[in-house]
């Protein structure tokens, strides 16, 4: 069992935590938080007192505490390197909600750290446990559509529409790219998962209807190293929506849902196919813990984490100035 901390117990921390230990689900045997760190204590003794767990706004004292073998980031990503950094000087092991960082030497550094110290860095990027992104994983690694020559992603909201003010989330510094952040992210990452790195991208992003000032409609084309080609788009102004699609020599996938996808040949004729529920965050904290016990490897590598990164990097560049942009 793997005692951690989280550090942020807003809406996301609060999801994680009660995935491994609300009074919904079975304990998990593999991790468990004994320590919550946030800046407002006061909101949060109701969850503390339904969870054991105890709170603390003193991130260095949690990180000297020695019964703490992890932290959970559950922050802005603009402060995560410095806890990252922070965590693995204390010889923590850390996961890190996504995006891991806006910047790629920061991210590097944040890396090297842990290597240096010897902790498991893991980031996390839930959508990857999603039952249909796992099967159309296999049918594509089997041949199932022939050659991948195309990918499409879709992931929409309208939390743009009624950011609260002085949130981080309605700060265009901290929010490059509109939805990408909140978003348009996991997208990214399931593409790099399906088709491997990215060559370059070209960008259009503008703000509609957004309360605050950042974009809401941003849309991309992207060229993989590997060959394929790929469209991405992600909206904070409108209607809940997820889907990706993949185009192959052979046939093509469309995942619809977390447990649905849809698999065509070339006559067009389309099989559905439907997968039980699983709780993804629940599954990534225990790939976690099986990571820093040794008995399985993360589901996502260092590697891949920093090309993420070094896409987001080429995202706000094509933004910036209006062009195709490759990925260093």
């Amino acid at each position: 069992m793997i005692n951690a901390a989280i550090f942020g117990l807003g809406r996301w921390g609060s999801v994680l935590l009660n995935s491994v230990e609300g009074p919904d689900v079975k304990k998990s045997n593999k991790i468990q938080f004994v320590t919550g760190i946030a800046r407002s204590l006061e909101d949060y003794h109701e969850l503390a007192a339904a969870t054991s767990l105890e709170l603390t706004d003193d991130y260095a004292a949690v990180l000297a505490d020695p019964k703490i073998e992890a932290v959970v980031l559950a922050t802005p990503p603009f402060v995560h390197a410095e806890q990252i950094i922070a965590a693995a000087a204390a010889g923590k092991h850390v996961f890190v909600e996504k995006p891991f960082t806006l910047d790629l030497a920061e991210a590097k550094t944040a890396v090297a750290a842990c290597a240096d110290a010897g902790v498991q860095l893991a980031v996390g990027f839930n959508r990857r446990f999603y039952p249909s992104i796992t099967a159309a994983t296999n049918m594509i690694n089997q041949g199932r559509i022939g050659d991948v020559q195309h990918v499409e992603a879709q992931f929409c909201g309208i939390t743009a529409m009624s950011i609260p003010e002085g949130s981080w989330r309605g700060e265009r510094a901290n929010n490059p790219a509109g939805g990408m952040v909140a978003r348009g992210i996991h997208c990214l990452d399931a593409m790099i998962h399906l088709c491997g790195e990215v060559e370059s991208v070209t960008v259009d992003s503008d703000r509609r209807h957004a309360s605050a000032d950042i974009d809401d409609v941003t849309t991309m084309l992207l060229r993989f190293k590997s060959g394929e080609t790929g469209y991405l788009a992600t909206l904070m102004s409108t209607g809940p929506y997820w889907r990706m699609q993949v185009f192959g020599s052979k046939g093509w996938i469309e995942l619809r849902s977390p447990n649905e996808l849809l698999v065509a040949g070339v006559d067009g004729n389309a099989e559905s196919q439907n997968f039980d529920h699983i709780d993804w965050q629940r599954t990534e904290l225990e790939n976690f813990a099986d990571a820093i016990t040794g008995s399985k490897p993360f589901y996502i590598k260092p590697e891949q984490a920093l090309h993420g990164v070094s896409v987001m990097n080429a995202i706000m560049a094509s933004i910036e100035n209006g062009s195709r942009v490759s990925v260093d």
